[in-house]
């Protein structure tokens, strides 16, 4: 019985806004791992990788996957390099765990508004050339930790619908608030 749904993609996938709004039509909480990371921190995460480093930016987000692995009742939204991480990843995508791969092509990716690309400090010095590289390497390990993976290159409605029709396949229900930290 899955008790949490972890949502994976690369950045600018749409598993913040996707995970939110599946969140409200099941009646649960939802978690965004990178907010938390910032609320814990007190540093956005670009601050974080320029000030901390990416190691120590790891190290955090590992933390709060062991943590987010115990919890229920919760659709969280991770990080796109969680996969990057097996002591990460795997903390999430375990047996009570529907992980969700939000898939979105290179070149919807690559036309996201460069306002969201520059909140991503991984997106935000690299060329189309080396996107497309990290895109290449993290697309087998997003589909090696999914349970289903969910196409997300229309509207966010449509994914959303396709989600939540995989979950009442399913028959995922979550009976009440819960996830607590």
């Amino acid at each position: 019985m899955y008790k949490r749904i972890v949502l994976l993609g690369m950045p600018c996938s749409g598993k913040s806004s996707i995970g939110r709004a599946v969140a409200a039509q099941l009646k649960c909480r939802f978690i965004d791992m990178d907010q938390m990371i910032e609320q814990r921190t007190g540093m956005t995460i670009p601050e974080l990788f320029e000030k901390k480093g990416e190691a120590t930016f790891r190290k955090l987000e590992e933390i709060l996957a062991k943590k987010l692995g115990q919890t229920q009742n919760v659709v969280i939204s991770t990080g796109g390099g969680i996969v990057t991480r097996p002591e990460s990843i795997e903390a999430l995508a375990n047996e009570e765990s529907y992980v969700i791969f939000l898939y979105r092509s290179f070149y919807k990716l690559v036309s996201t508004p460069q306002g969201i690309i520059n909140r991503r400090p991984l997106l935000r010095e690299k060329s189309a050339s080396e996107f497309h590289a990290m895109y290449k390497e993290r697309m087998p390990l997003y589909r090696k930790y999914c349970t289903v993976e969910v196409k997300n290159e229309t509207e966010r409605e449509e994914s959303v619908r396709d989600i939540l029709e995989k979950v009442r396949e399913e028959s995922i229900h979550f009976s009440k608030k819960g996830g607590t930290l």
